[in-house]
This record gives structure tokens, sequence and C-alpha cells, in this order.
């Protein structure tokens, strides 16, 4: 197997586990992920419920498609164009929380109470790249061996991507502060 290959594989597998881990946290509360999408303040009130319906099913539609992209190259290309575009779409509304101040939950991955920080403006980044180089790779051949162990990567790298705010809180050193005669 090629790089090339490698890349392609490891790429497409990660965005399908990461918009199925994605899509299936919003679909187990539609409510509270409309809640989130609202808490953004970026579209009309009546358009909240029908546009997180619509970014559950797009992120459906990239799981279906990249997972019919593990055998044909054409439907993988459709499925990584369509990741890139809600990955610049939430991008885009995250730096528009940002900007404007607002403390909203990201929602990002399901219902959240965190809210939005630029960790996830870092891990939206990573997976912008991650469909780009997916695009770039994505006409190359498929060998079965190859693709489950790179399948094994990309798990562990959605895994470890969408966990990087709790990954990044664990890791931030806070020195202890004694106090004398205790």
């Amino acid at each position: 197997m090629s790089l090339q290959e490698v890349i392609r594989e490891f790429c497409s597998i990660a965005l399908l586990l990461l918009f199925a881990y994605s899509a299936g946290g919003k679909v187990r509360n539609v409510t509270a992920f409309a809640r989130s999408v609202e808490g953004f303040a970026v579209v009309p009130s009546t358009w909240v419920v029908p546009l997180a319906r619509l970014f559950i099913g797009a992120e459906g539609i990239v799981v279906v498609l990249l997972l019919g992209g593990l055998v044909w190259s054409g439907v993988l290309l459709a499925g990584m164009l369509l990741a890139l575009g809600l990955l610049v779409v939430f991008s885009s509304a995250l730096i528009s929380v940002m900007i404007r101040g607002l403390q909203v939950p990201c929602g990002c991955f399901g219902t959240d109470d965190r809210p939005v920080a630029t960790v996830d403006l870092v891990r939206n980044a990573g997976l912008i790249v991650l469909s780009v180089a997916g695009l770039a790779t994505a006409s190359s051949q498929h060998s079965i061996l190859a693709s489950l162990l790179t399948a094994l990567m990309a798990a562990t790298f959605v895994v470890i991507w969408t966990h990087l705010d709790d990954i990044t809180a664990v890791l931030r050193w806070e020195p202890v502060v004694l106090k004398e005669g205790k």
C-alpha cells in the first residue's frame, strides 16, 4: 500500500467515524442540539429546528458517502467534499460566536454544557486539513488488509481528536500552593 493510499484510507475512515459519532450524539437529543444551534444566534428562530435537522442529515450523508467510498472512489470524493463544506460552515459559526463573546455550548458532538472555546477551532482546523488531504488522495486504489490497519489508526485518531478538550484539561499543570503551618 502506497503512502497516498494510507493517507486516503486514514482520512476517509477518520472522517467517517467522526461524523458518525457527531451525528449519533445529535440524533440522541435533537431538541438539545437545536438549542445549541439557537444559542449561536446566527439564524432566525424559525430556522433553528429545520437547520439542526439538516445538519444531522448532512452528517449522516457524509457517513454513507464515506462508507461507500471505501468501495468506490467516486463516492469518496463526494463524501470528502461534503465533510469539508460542513466543517467550514461549523467553523464559521464557532468563529462568529467567539467574536461576539457568546458563552454557548458547542453542541459539536451532541449535548455538551462546555462553552465554545479555541480548542474547538483547533479541532476543526485539524479536521479541515484531514478533509483536504483526503480530497487530494481520493482517486487511488484500495487494499483490504491495509484498510483494516488504517481503520484502527483512524479510530484512535478520532477518539483523541474528539476528546481534545478533555485531554488538554487533564494536561494543564496548575501548581499547588501550600500554606504555612499546614
